[in-house]
């Protein structure tokens, strides 16, 4: 329990607010960018407005979190500060950490497109003895690294076996690897911090460890939480060391949050509305946030939601998912379990395991009024014009993309097991034959520019408001010049709808399910009562 004197006093402290900067002329931000000695690696084009209060504001603290939106450029902005901390300040070392490797290809396109003359190494795929090696010979610049591939580096690994008898790998960070990798190292940018969001994730642990030594650390994210402010905690203390939000989650959430207690035991911890206000003003001392409508001007965007029944012969599997929900009475594993397969049988499909040969197979139903409709929509799309394919699962990528061909259009595929990823989306970009690009949205959903395309059509969305957001502006964003469509393919009276409700209020359905199945099954749009 902690004192309420605490936390009002917690509430009460003097804090900055920068917002004001927003209203100065551009005359007096070039004034005061020039007394810092700032000057841009290229001149055309010229950085906007929001580009130069960002970059004032990282010069002044060099611990700040920038909540911009996709596509206003927060690449542009990060490596312009790194530059001019290499040419004024002695900067040696920058760790830039990047969701996944397609996004260190991005962050290498803009390096030179930007023309940012820091040496720089980009740690890719391989193993970590070879992330090793490159680190050693390489000197002083930037390093481009993913959250996973950092992970994998640091920790040592230990073969446990789980409940269901399976091996799996646990791991845990390592003093040593951690100190190795620390050396001449002053600077860290957090790139869609959301991934450092969960403070109980190894991930987070280590970012909070080298965090820690780093004079330079900058937070980048278009969507920094969705309808639960929690994961603002873990992102802005890796920046500012509890300067904004505490220096513990207790604290912060003594503040915020209400206690209850959950359906199945234990305590949830409930944001209080009354308090948007004060978090607002409160995250404004060390970080500052613009949506794109204050950035930029684009084309119309025009959403749809394409509604389709589910086969009769699916309908009977589907409420036997149900009711398998309704009936686990808080087991996790049941509940993921069935809430899996009724995502997968809103897609046509059924994924099980084969008793004979113990792999994974997929009973594919005959009928799949989502994937036709989706086609014959593409069948629509003006033959000079390019789109984007959004799904989940594997099965479904494969699925669409053996549609496609055999529609004869050309397309091709981003997913776990690409391995020639740059290759595919270079031609994308460049080939005007290459029509399509079906993506795993876990794969590219906050790290891919594809505004060569403005449509895009979502066969399976992220079950994260944020993921979803952020997928989103992967077309609709600086650069895009033509009116764009979203088309989302949902099954009526299945999850589809009940994720894309959950999406305007902030949320994640799954989550939602964990807390109260009883309140979601029935909901409109969402899961049907047996």
């Amino acid at each position: 329990m902690i004192d309420p004197r605490a936390i009002k006093d917690f509430l009460n402290r003097p804090l900055d607010s920068h917002v004001w900067l927003k209203k100065i002329s551009e005359r007096k931000l070039d004034a005061a960018l020039a007394d810092q000695g700032f000057k841009p690696a290229r001149a055309d084009p010229p950085l906007r407005k929001h580009q130069k209060v960002c970059i004032l504001l990282g010069l002044a603290y060099p611990q700040f979190a920038f909540w911009l939106d996709m596509g206003t450029g927060k690449t542009r902005i990060t490596l312009e500060l790194l530059r001019h901390a290499w040419l004024h300040e002695k900067l040696n070392r920058a760790l830039i950490l990047i969701p996944s490797e397609e996004g260190v290809y991005s962050w290498e396109k803009q390096i030179r497109q930007w023309q940012i003359d820091i040496p720089f190494i980009a740690l890719g795929n391989s193993a970590s003895e070879e992330k090793w090696r490159q680190l050693d010979e390489f000197e002083n610049g930037l390093i481009l690294a993913t959250y996973p591939g950092l992970s994998w580096m640091l920790s040592v690994k230990k073969a446990v076996k789980g409940k269901s008898g399976k091996t799996k790998v646990k791991m845990k960070r390592s003093e040593k690897l951690s100190a190795r990798i620390m050396e001449n190292l002053d600077a860290i940018v957090l790139d869609e911090s959301t991934k450092v969001g969960n403070h109980q994730s190894l991930t987070y642990k280590l970012c909070r460890k080298i965090s820690s030594e780093c004079h330079w650390r900058y937070a980048l994210a278009g969507r920094p939480f969705g309808r639960d402010p929690t994961m603002i905690w873990s992102q802005q203390f890796l920046i500012d060391r509890g300067e904004t939000l505490g220096e513990t989650l207790g604290l912060f959430r003594a503040a915020f949050f209400r206690e209850k207690k959950a359906w199945f035991g234990g305590f949830d911890y409930i944001f209080d509305k009354r308090m948007e206000e004060t978090l607002s003003d409160i995250m404004q001392h060390r970080s500052i946030s613009y949506s794109s409508d204050e950035c930029q001007t684009l084309p119309k965007v025009t959403r749809i939601v394409e509604k389709v029944r589910l086969p009769e012969d699916v309908e009977v599997y589907y409420q036997k998912a149900v009711d398998q929900i309704i009936a686990a009475r808080g087991n996790r594993a049941i509940i993921k379990n069935a809430f899996l397969r009724m995502r997968q049988l809103s897609s046509g499909f059924l994924g099980f395991k084969d008793d004979e040969t113990g792999e994974r197979a997929q009973l594919v139903f005959p009928r799949n009024y989502k994937l036709d409709r989706m086609l014959e929509l593409i069948e629509a799309i003006p033959l000079d014009r390019k789109f984007v394919i959004f799904h989940e699962f594997t099965h479904s990528g494969r699925m669409i993309c053996d549609a496609l061909t055999k529609m004869k259009i050309r397309h091709g595929w981003l997913w776990g097991g690409q391995k020639e990823s740059r290759k595919v989306q270079e031609q994308f970009d460049n080939d005007d034959r290459t029509r399509g690009l079906v993506v795993n949205h876990k794969l590219g959903a906050m790290v891919l520019n594809l505004q060569v395309a403005n449509y895009e059509l979502v066969y399976e969305s992220p079950l994260s408001s944020i993921d979803r957001d952020q997928m989103d502006k992967r077309l609709f964003r600086e650069g895009q010049v033509r009116p764009g469509f979203i088309i989302d393919m949902v099954v009526r009276d299945t999850v589809d709808q009940g994720i894309l409700d959950n999406h305007a209020e902030g949320g994640n359905l799954y989550d939602a399910l964990l807390r109260n199945p009883q309140a979601i099954v029935g909901k409109t749009g969402g899961l049907r009562r047996g």
